[in-house]
Order: C-alpha cells, then structure tokens, then sequence
C-alpha cells in the first residue's frame, strides 16, 4: 500500500511539473514575439534615436521580469502532499454529489427480487412427426464376367462339362440290323460259309 501511495505521488508530481512548463513555455515565447514585432516596426532612423528606443528598452525589460516571475512561481516542490493542496482531491471535494432517483432506487431494491425468483419451467417440445423414408434400391447383383472362347484348354473343358445334346432322331429312325452270325456259330448249324475272297479259311477244314 505505502509504494502505490508514493507512485501516485510522483505521477501528480510529475504531471503538476509538466503542466507548469508548458504554461511557462508559452508565455515566453508570447513576450519574445512581441519584442520581435516592435524592434522590426522601428526604422533605421528611429533605432538611432534614443528616445524612440527607451520605451521599447523599457517594454523589454518588463518582459524578462515577468518571465522570471513566472519561473519563480513555479512549484518544482516533489514527495507527500497534504490532501488539501492536491488538485485531484479538490476537484472530488468541490464537485456536487449526484443523489440517486426513486426509479432507480426501486429497480435496485426490486433487482434482488428478480434473481432469487426460479426461472419458469419451460413447455415439453412437441414430438416431431417420423418420417417414413423409402428404402434405398438394393443394387443388383453382378453380373459373371464372360469367360473368353479363345483359350482352347476353357473350350474343353466347357465342352466336357456340357451336357451332351439329346436328339430326338432316334425315335424316328429304323432300328439296326442285326449283326451277321460268327463262323463258329455257322459250323455248327450245319451251314458252310463260303471262304472271303482272297483269303485263308482258318476255321474250315484242313486240307482245303
């Protein structure tokens, strides 16, 4: 507490000295461009008279008096000050007193009422009606891809695993001859098979 005492101490300091130099800056250079301005009003002539420089003289020197007085008066005091002597203090003091009004005297005192009271219940949303989306579109299934013909290994293998065809011609057809008696089946009926052409009848008898 006591070192936020002090720095605000030295902040008014501080701004107390600043606000004294710039008075004191700007009245010098108010009392130097005056003197400027009467000595550039005198003609050659009237600068060689002594008695139309006296009053200008006189002008000047009141000038740098008051210049030092000013400096004088300037407080360049720094540390405690009582709380009569500071500025910021007496401008708190001398300032009316704002008194508050009834309407906000009663919004104060009802304000307490207002945050105790419970917060009213809040109405049950009303159930949103479902709604009935149709079923996506199964995707089909997919489709076999074409075994290629031009592998001739596939070829039989399909050929083999195909059914053979079933034709209906043998219903129509005639039925086969029987196949001609064997020669041995022939010898014994009794009946003699003439011998082929041009060959050997090894089963007739021998000596032919």
């Amino acid at each position: 507490m006591r070192q936020a005492l002090e720095i605000s101490t030295l902040r008014e300091d501080l701004e107390r000295l600043s606000h004294g130099a710039d008075a004191l800056r700007g009245h010098v250079e108010d009392t130097v461009e005056q003197v400027r301005d009467r000595f550039a009003a005198l003609s050659a002539e009237e600068m060689a008279d002594a008695a139309a420089m006296a009053p200008l003289l006189q002008f000047a020197v009141a000038a740098l008096l008051d210049v030092r007085e000013q400096v004088r008066r300037l407080d360049t005091r720094t540390g405690a000050v009582g709380d009569e002597d500071r500025p910021s203090w007496q401008g708190v003091i001398d300032a009316p007193r704002a008194r508050p009004s009834h309407h906000a005297a009663a919004v104060v005192s009802s304000s307490p009422e207002v945050e105790d009271a419970p917060p009213p219940p809040r109405p049950d949303p009303a159930p949103s009606p479902v709604m009935m989306t149709p079923p996506a579109p199964s995707a089909p299934p997919p489709r076999p891809r074409d075994v290629p013909t031009s592998d001739p290994t596939l070829r039989g293998e399909t050929r083999q695993a195909a059914p053979p065809s079933m034709s209906a011609s043998w219903l129509t057809s005639e039925s086969p001859l029987p196949p001609p008696p064997s020669r041995a089946a022939a010898t014994r009926g009794g009946s003699v098979v003439a011998p082929s052409p041009g060959g050997i009848d090894w089963l007739g008898r021998a000596g032919r």
